[in-house]
């Protein structure tokens, strides 16, 4: 009934969030920079900044997706080591089956590179598993290509196959939509 008394603590736990769309925007503005060739400092440079915004925001959300970038990173520096120490930090961090499903995603990846294939197999499945709710994530559609090349060097040529027909299906539904 003290309306005044509302609007100060209104203003007072609106204060506290200022800032924080933005924080937000920029935050998924440094992910999306993995999706470009990056050196090694750049990669540690935008792990850093996103760990300071993930601090002062609590934006675990999207530091779970900076740790899973920064791993693939590493895959790509040839440091399996640093790879490993980054699932490691991601893991933890897992809320949802999103989370969950991109970071199985990112281990069989890992475990591709590091010549563990039916591990990174199962990490796929599990990556596919996850990231389908009544009809797969269309974001995830690699999962199936890196699956037919996983069941192609093991020589299983039909389960190859059946994979990249699936690859097929989504990418043509995917790029049908987007050209309509």
């Amino acid at each position: 009934k003290d309306t005044t008394t509302a609007m100060e603590l209104n203003r007072a736990v609106a204060d506290s969030y200022d800032g924080r769309d933005e924080a937000r925007q920029a935050m998924r503005a440094l992910n999306n920079r993995f999706h470009y060739p990056l050196t090694p400092n750049q990669v540690m440079e935008i792990l850093e900044q996103s760990k300071t915004l993930s601090a002062s925001y609590g934006f675990e959300d999207l530091l779970i997706n900076t740790y899973l970038n920064v791993a693939l990173q590493q895959i790509l520096f040839g440091d399996m080591e640093a790879c490993a120490e980054y699932l490691a930090l991601a893991k933890p961090m897992i809320r949802t089956r999103k989370d969950e499903g991109y970071y199985y995603s990112a281990s069989g990846f890992y475990h591709i590179n590091n010549g563990d294939i039916d591990r990174a197999i199962e990490d796929t499945h599990r990556s596919i598993e996850l990231l389908s709710d009544g009809d797969f994530d269309e974001k995830n559609v690699h999962s199936y290509f890196l699956l037919q090349e996983l069941y192609r060097l093991e020589g299983r040529y039909k389960e190859a196959y059946i994979a990249l027909m699936q690859f097929a299906k989504i990418y043509t539904r995917q790029n049908n939509t987007e050209s309509a």
